[in-house]
């Protein structure tokens, strides 16, 4: 086994002085980042891990966390660098490779009056397999979520998804030629998507009546699209300006959406879904002369009843 020659750019002889400095001033700026004094190691590792370090955090929360950091002191510190410590703008964040390097340096500290002291090569690979550990938790659960969501094995889809799905479908957008594009004039924007809503709401209120929001069905910002491409990835096309289901990929979609319409919560009988496929049809088909002027229309009657009989069988099949 090779042993490392530092820890996380902190030499294994390292002088008293310099250990005395470093871990003074990550205590100034964790009390600053945390609004908090240091606690035990393995809290404020969870911390750290759940919001600056967390891959699931989106870029806006990112920027106002960091952006929600006071300004802190100039610290010239010998060996605190990254990645130790990151710095943003007048601040100046502790890293989780900082928090560690703090405790196992203050516990060498009390533990000797040596100087300089020494780090042990095991506790140096203690401390980075420790964070290495911390990374791997956090960037392992993300990928988890991705596969459950492909594989069907997370939270269920909502009707509005399913619908959205269904619509695609019926709108015979199975290439990029018969995609449904989203257009970037802000007034074709609304008519698409208010012929879109209505379609996927008249779906989604024939199962379950009750008032929606309308606007989360948005192709643009709605959850119906967003929460349909995470589950099934590519297949609902390659761009998100583009939406669409190929042949091939549309027996796949079928049998997924008699799956999530099975779900223990929710199984509707299937007369209920076949009602709301047609009152989604017949929206469809009221709204056809908006999506035909904006070059999106492209139903084929007979294709339609052909989904239609899938579908009853998939869900009589489950």
């Amino acid at each position: 086994m090779k042993y490392p020659s530092d820890v996380f750019g902190i030499p294994l002889v390292l002088g008293r002085n310099d250990a005395t400095r470093i871990v003074d001033a990550i205590r100034v700026l964790w009390n600053l980042q945390a609004s908090t004094s240091v606690g035990e190691l393995e809290n404020d590792m969870d911390w750290l891990f759940s919001g600056f370090f967390n891959p699931r955090v989106t870029g806006a929360r990112l920027r106002r966390l960091l952006g929600g950091l006071p300004e802190s002191p100039s610290v010239r510190v010998r060996f605190l660098s990254s990645p130790l410590v990151v710095r943003t703008g007048s601040s100046v964040l502790v890293t989780p490779e900082g928090r560690a390097i703090y405790d196992l340096l203050c516990r060498l500290l009390e533990e000797s009056s040596d100087d300089p002291i020494g780090i042990d090569s095991v506790d140096a690979l203690g401390v980075i397999h420790l964070v290495y550990e911390g990374y791997r938790s956090v960037g392992i659960r993300r990928l988890n979520d991705v596969v459950k969501l492909l594989g069907g094995d997370a939270e269920g889809l909502r009707l509005a998804s399913i619908g959205l799905l269904i619509f695609v479908l019926v709108n015979g957008s199975e290439s990029r030629d018969t995609a449904i594009c989203r257009p970037l004039e802000g007034d074709e924007r609304k008519r698409l998507d208010a012929s879109v809503s209505r379609a996927v709401a008249a779906f989604a209120d024939s199962l379950s009546p009750r008032s929606r929001d309308r606007t989360h069905f948005s192709l643009y910002s709605g959850y119906a699209v967003t929460e349909a491409r995470r589950r099934l990835g590519l297949t609902l096309g390659p761009s998100p300006k583009q939406i669409y289901i190929s042949q091939h990929h549309r027996p796949k979609v079928v049998a997924m959406v008699a799956r999530e319409l099975r779900r223990q919560r929710r199984k509707p009988p299937t007369t209920h879904v076949m009602t709301a496929f047609d009152e989604l049809v017949t929206t469809y088909r009221a709204e056809r002369p908006t999506l035909a002027s904006l070059g999106v229309s492209h139903e084929n009657r007979i294709a339609t009843a052909r989904l239609r009989d899938e579908l009853e069988r998939a869900l009589a099949d489950d």
